[in-house]
């Protein structure tokens, strides 16, 4: 007989997802994520969906096995779990796990591939008699239809579009909640909760935040222009993982480097009317980068400019250059910002896409561009084009 000292159920709303919190004497802390969504929810075509998104979140256990730290998940008609066993010393670590579930992290193309070939297995070795026997039960043949462990051709053909679709739909807030059952008082790791279950709060956008838009891919484009040829450079930038903080908002001082230079090599070869950089708002830390460059000479292969575009480093001259420039601005004392200005960034900073700084803040964010190494600064710009994958060049 067990003795139970105490066993309390408390429920919290951490930035709008429930979590019930059961305090119980025992040497271990538990886990749970209950997604209000199985197979049931799965779209024509789509059986297995919801079961391979739940393989996707899991593989960290799978690879990582641990009798001290391990995790597992079903699903079922009409939820997905996910349950998380673990020493109290480790609650933290658990908790960022689930955060992770919850935020998305694990969907990817690798993971995808590697849970489809393990859920196809599971199918194959899965007797179907207990879904006949719920079909002719209830008398619905959906129950058959959308058997949880999916079927095997559905599941061939799931894209990593398809599941993230399927995930943004489903994995939000008001679908889910948080079980925890530990000898630990909530107050105890309440404010862990707090601190990683962010992502619960406008969970659509906060997943694509958070992985959907994470990408290397590069667009390239050449156009017939009314004066002469125009070539288009698209690229997502995230600037958290571009920039650091103390000057994150200073990016026009690279983009204008990286400007300064591409004219400079671009009119070796050929007749620049204008070149053009910016960094296009998309979601929080999320930018698209357009570079946008005008020739009055006639350019049929855009082969020939990638290299110059993309992977020319940036001289000493045109480096200086640009911080003598800005070096004047810090000693202007006129406000540039127009009156409509300082209500976007108002608006921005409501939404959570940038804070507002003051003129003085701006002008020592200036102060520590330019206090920056030409090394500094090439590492900052090479970065800005590391790992791409150009996947659409377009001529004329």
């Amino acid at each position: 007989m067990r003795m139970i000292v105490k066993d309390r159920i408390n429920r919290e709303v951490i930035n709008n997802l429930s979590c019930y919190c059961r305090e119980i004497n025992m040497p271990n802390f538990q886990i749970a994520l209950v997604i209000k969504s199985g197979s049931m929810s799965e779209e024509v075509g789509q059986s297995g969906i919801a079961h391979c998104l739940e393989h996707m979140n899991l593989l960290w256990d799978k690879h990582e096995q641990d009798e001290y730290f391990y995790g597992h998940g079903y699903t079922n008609y009409f939820e997905t779990v996910y349950i998380l066993n673990c020493r109290i010393c480790d609650y933290e670590r658990a908790i960022q796990i689930i955060d992770n579930i919850i935020s998305g992290v694990y969907i990817n193309q690798a993971s995808l591939d590697e849970a489809k070939t393990d859920v196809i297995k599971e199918i194959n070795e899965t007797h179907n008699n207990d879904f006949e026997i719920y079909k002719y039960l209830f008398d619905n043949e959906l129950l058959m239809q959308k058997v949880p462990v999916g079927k095997a051709a559905d599941v061939c053909g799931l894209s990593l579009e398809k599941i993230r679709r399927f995930y943004l739909e489903n994995y939000v807030s008001n679908n889910m909640v948080i079980c925890i059952v530990s000898p630990l008082q909530i107050a105890k790791y309440a404010k862990t909760l707090k601190k990683y279950f962010k992502s619960a709060l406008n969970k659509e956008l906060i997943a694509l935040n958070k992985n959907c838009l994470q990408t290397n891919k590069c667009i390239l484009i050449l156009e017939k222009h009314n004066t002469g040829y125009e070539i288009l450079l698209y690229k997502h930038i995230n600037l958290d993982k571009w920039l650091p903080d103390e000057f994150r908002t200073g990016y026009d001082f690279f983009l204008d480097i990286q400007r300064k230079k591409l004219f400079d090599y671009l009119s070796l070869d050929y007749e620049i009317m204008g070149i053009t950089c910016s960094l296009k708002k998309f979601f929080q830390e999320n930018r698209i980068l357009k570079i946008r460059i005008v020739l009055k000479d006639e350019c049929t292969n855009i082969l020939d400019i990638v290299p110059k575009v993309l992977y020319s480093e940036v001289e000493t001259c045109q480096i200086n250059s640009i911080k003598s420039q800005y070096g004047e601005y810090i000693k202007n004392k006129k406000i540039f910002l127009k009156h409509e200005d300082f209500l976007k960034e108002c608006i921005d900073e409501v939404l959570g896409v940038e804070k507002v700084t003051s003129i003085d803040a701006e002008r020592q964010i200036l102060n520590d561009l330019l206090d920056l190494s030409e090394q500094e600064i090439k590492d900052y710009l090479q970065k800005m084009f590391s790992n791409i994958s150009i996947v659409r060049i377009s001529n004329l």
